[in-house]
């Protein structure tokens, strides 16, 4: 018996052994997947949207949106996935063009999709006139394109397998062919005489023939299709000055397809709906419409829902028992009623309304994942949905599983959306909340820095949103425009506040601040920074600023108005609202709406409230970005920003022009530009970690590495450390951790086995014909030697920095000359045989190029490197010089004699 029990307590012992090595190589791995920020890692972002289910429920369709650098801009391709157990994911387009708006015919059989591709074989010559549609039959085949429109199409929608209602503008007027025979390129500002109708036609794919079911004068901006493909609503837009001023209202009306006609409906001017959504049955539909106290200019407020029975011609709004409004991160409607997303401020919320007769119970909804929900999609039948899940702290990703009543029930994520992000260090994310202006409760998302220690106070960025119906959410969001996660990495707070002017929190706060810009939004952020300074995180004496839009235009009310801020990042931002009314797109009713009425009708307000007039006081170091074709915020207001402090002086200041860009940065080069250009500024002026680069120095140039290279340790002329009079290898901070910048040398070798011999002249060769058990001896003698953590790498470690390894290294590709097949490299060998030495064709490990912003070298040949498997047991890894660099064959080790190490060390905690 007690043998057994010391069996039984050995067991265990082993056991807990087992599990401890376990957790701590776990625990390694983890911390080396940790990797930096980088500029890169945001502008190479993939997006996913256009989600739309199979009408069988088997499958979904999407659109994926990735960086393109030879295009300079981004791209979409369509995806379709499997909603089964596996899950497949397959690519069904491809190419330089991107595709968009995918949809599924009404048996399943075929997808329709948006794109300005060419037809193969069509010359690079030929012109694509806009959108054209095109199908997949994914019963095989490559797509094919079905229209031909000169000035292509603006949306579509399947009315049967071949038959679609598409919404195109007319072929050209003599005028415009004119004009363009004349290359008469010049411009009639707001012609409302030559308005170009946009209409409705029903097509037959197969036919190649159009109908036209819509002679309307005016232009229809977006048309909805009733379920059983009868009816259609239209919304036409009537003035080409509507979105300067909101004067003359669009029209809705309601079509019938069999006989074209129709009547208008919702004729009260300052009643419209902003969104639609049919009820299955296509006896009625859901709408939308916002509230606001000021219907004429209609700028901000809060949506809210109404359905409309066509039986009797009336509708109603309905009573969904939540003040805030609606949220649009998805509708679904359901046979029995419908599921919807609600304002809720930062963190969604979600409800199943059941219809009662002409009103509605509800249950939230439930599971999981809830309530991080952004998007959710099902089909018109069946359970089957896909969802987006995420949180500031956590990427955006697909899933999909069924919803039973009102419970979210997840079966796979099906998305891969951005693999390298997954070995990122994300910043630890909260929804924080304060009391602002009329003492109203301020929500806003705090990122916190990424070395954060109880007790000690930090820097604090505001990244304060457009808008200013704007609003930052619990979701992930990395930008050009906002990267908290890079500002974190710094060692800063990062402070995204929801302040008055916001959606998400109902009408009431949407539209406190009419009548009363600048002031309380300013209040409730300056009141949020209080409140982190109160807690003891924030240091009150760096502060900084940055935002693009209203968020640039608050920054720079902060920058003039209070003397707290130690620099600003401000993009396409107004300076000057008198300018403003006249310029931007939709200037009239925006500056009508918040500055209760027009400059020259209050002037003294207008002075008031434009920054331009207050710079004189302002010593905030200043960098602007505008783009020259911008219509939200006019060019002209980021020259004039950038002339009032340069000609002032008080401060440092510059302006970064982007050629064609509009209000957002569309090219890649942009918006790298802008974050190379920003961070620089506030690595300067802020952060004071800037060393000011020599123009003419090429990165990675051999006087570059020359330079560098005097900074690397050495004793003479051997690298390394000396510690306690011995050479030690210097290690460089690479992920979380530390590694040898160049593999153990012949010099430190012998520091560690003064026995050890070597040719004079080769001290800086790497150290070879070493043994596993060699290795762990001498990075343990290293952690005897400094007390510090000296290991060598896990195989999953040597990977990763391995395949850091760029440029030509010490191979045999090397030596050779060319790129060597095995049957060459057996011919090779005979004359590499014949050269003095066990390794003849080992270098100095300076020899070559390093790799990483570290400047490591050696990650591409010369020796062989150890690591440890999960087992504990010694693997070789690398390529050698005896190794063929392009081989794409199973990977074999070389001999000892071409076998050394390099060490990892881990920081202390």
């Amino acid at each position: 018996m007690k043998k057994f029990k010391w069996l039984r307590t050995t067991f265990i012992l082993v056991i807990m052994a087992f599990g401890l090595l376990t957790g701590f190589l776990l625990a390694q791995k983890e911390k080396t997947l940790t990797t930096a920020w980088t500029i890169d890692d945001i502008i190479n972002e993939e997006r996913a949207i256009d989600f739309t289910i199979s009408p069988d429920g088997s499958r979904v369709v999407w659109t994926k949106n990735i960086a393109d650098k030879e295009k300079d801009g981004r791209i979409s391709h369509l995806f379709l996935s499997y909603l089964d157990q596996n899950g497949q994911t397959v690519q069904l387009t491809r190419g330089e063009n991107s595709e968009s708006r995918p949809k599924w015919s009404p048996a399943g059989n075929m997808i329709a999709f948006l794109s300005s591709r060419k037809e193969s074989g069509q010359s690079e010559r030929e012109e694509v006139g806009g959108l054209q549609l095109w199908l997949i039959d994914l019963k095989g085949g490559e797509p094919v394109k079905v229209t031909d429109l000169e000035t292509g199409i603006i949306d579509y929608d399947w009315i049967d397998e071949e038959h679609f209602l598409i919404l195109a503008r007319e072929g050209k007027s003599l005028r415009e062919i004119l004009a363009k025979e004349k290359k008469d390129d010049s411009i009639v500002f707001e012609d409302q005489d030559h308005l170009i109708p946009q209409r409705l036609f029903l097509y037959s794919w197969k036919e190649k023939k159009y109908r036209r079911l819509t002679e309307n004068k005016d232009q229809i901006t977006n048309f909805f299709l009733s379920p059983d493909k009868k009816l259609v609503i239209t919304r036409n837009n009537q003035s080409v000055r509507y979105e300067v001023d909101k004067k003359i209202k669009p029209k809705f009306f309601l079509i019938k397809l069999e006989d074209k006609s129709s009547r208008e409906i919702f004729p009260d001017p300052y009643f419209k709906p902003t969104r639609i959504h049919w009820d299955l049955n296509s006896r009625g539909f859901y709408f939308a419409v916002m509230k606001t106290i000021d219907p004429v200019n209609e700028t901000a407020g809060a949506e809210f829902l109404y359905y409309y029975d066509l039986g009797s011609n009336q509708y109603r709004e309905i009573n969904l028992k939540w003040e805030a409004g609606l949220m649009e991160f998805g509708f679904v409607v359901r046979e029995d009623g419908f599921i919807v997303s609600l304002a809720n401020g930062a963190i969604p919320k979600w409800r199943r309304y059941y219809k009662q007769g002409n009103d509605f119970t509800f249950e939230e909804l439930q599971g999981d994942p809830y309530p991080h929900i952004f998007n959710l999609e099902m089909p018109e039948k069946g359970n089957r949905l896909v969802y987006s899940y995420t949180t500031a702290s956590i990427p955006r990703q697909w899933y999909y599983g069924r919803l039973e009543k009102n419970k979210i029930i997840t079966e796979k994520q099906f998305t891969e959306l951005n693999p390298p992000w997954k070995n990122k260090k994300f910043a630890r994310t909260e929804v924080i909340r304060w009391k602002g202006a009329l003492n109203d409760e301020i929500e806003g998302l705090l990122y916190y820095p990424q070395d954060y220690q109880p007790g000690k106070k930090y820097p604090l960025f505001l990244n304060i949103h457009g808008g200013p119906t704007g609003i930052d959410l619990d979701s992930f969001n990395e930008s050009y425009a906002y990267y908290p996660n890079l500002l974190a990495q710094k060692g800063c707070f990062v402070l995204m506040p929801n302040y008055h002017g916001s959606i998400g929190y109902g009408q009431k706060f949407s539209e406190s601040i009419k009548g009363h810009y600048y002031d309380y939004d300013l209040e409730d952020i300056q009141k949020g920074i209080d409140y982190l300074v109160a807690k003891g995180l924030v240091d009150p004496e760096r502060l900084g600023t940055m935002g693009w839009s209203n968020g640039g235009i608050l920054s720079i009310a902060l920058s003039v108005w209070t003397k707290r801020f130690k620099v600003a990042g401000i993009g396409a931002a107004d300076v000057d609202w008198f300018s403003d009314y006249g310029t931007c797109a939709f200037g009239v009713s925006f500056d009508n709406y918040y500055f209760l009425g027009a400059p020259w009708d209050r002037p003294d307000y207008y002075l008031k409230i434009s920054p331009l007039f207050y710079f004189k006081e302002s010593k905030v170091p200043t960098i602007i970005f505008h783009g020259t074709e911008d219509t939200n915020v006019p060019f002209g207001q980021g020259m004039e920003h950038y002339r009032v402090r340069q000609q002032l002086g008080q401060a440092p200041v510059r302006l970064i022009i982007f050629p064609g860009e509009p209000h957002g940065l569309r090219k890649l080069s942009h918006q790298r530009r802008k974050m190379e250009e920003e961070l620089a500024w506030f690595d300067r002026y802020f952060f004071h970690t800037l060393t000011p680069a020599n123009e003419a120095l090429k990165e990675g140039s051999p006087l570059d590495l020359a330079l560098k290279a005097q900074k690397f340790a050495r004793s003479g002329e051997n690298y390394g450390l000396i510690v306690k009079g011995k050479l030690i290898p210097e290690t460089v901070k690479w992920q979380d951790l530390e590694v040898g910048r160049f593999e153990v040398t012949r010099a430190q070798w012998k520091a560690f086995d003064p026995n050890y011999q070597f040719e004079p002249g080769t001290a800086n060769y790497p150290v070879n014909g070493i043994s596993f058990e060699e290795a762990q001896k001498y990075v343990q003698w290293l952690k005897e030697l400094t007390g510090e953590n000296y290991r060598l790498p896990t195989v999953e470690e040597a990977q990763k920095l391995l395949a850091q390894a760029s440029g030509e290294d010490n191979t045999l590709d090397y030596w050779a000359g060319y790129p060597v097949n095995l049957d060459d490299s057996q011919l090779l060998w005979t004359a590499i045989s014949s050269l003095p030495g066990s390794a003849p064709l080992l270098l100095p490990v300076d020899r070559f190029s390093p790799a990483t912003e570290s400047l490591i070298f050696g990650l591409g040949g010369n020796v062989a490197e150890w690591s440890v498997d999960g087992q504990g047991q010694g693997r070789v890894m690398g390529l050698s010089a005896i190794s063929r660099a392009k081989s794409r064959e199973e990977y074999t080790p070389p001999p000892l004699a071409y076998t050394g190490l390099r060490v990892f060390k881990q920081p202390k905690n």
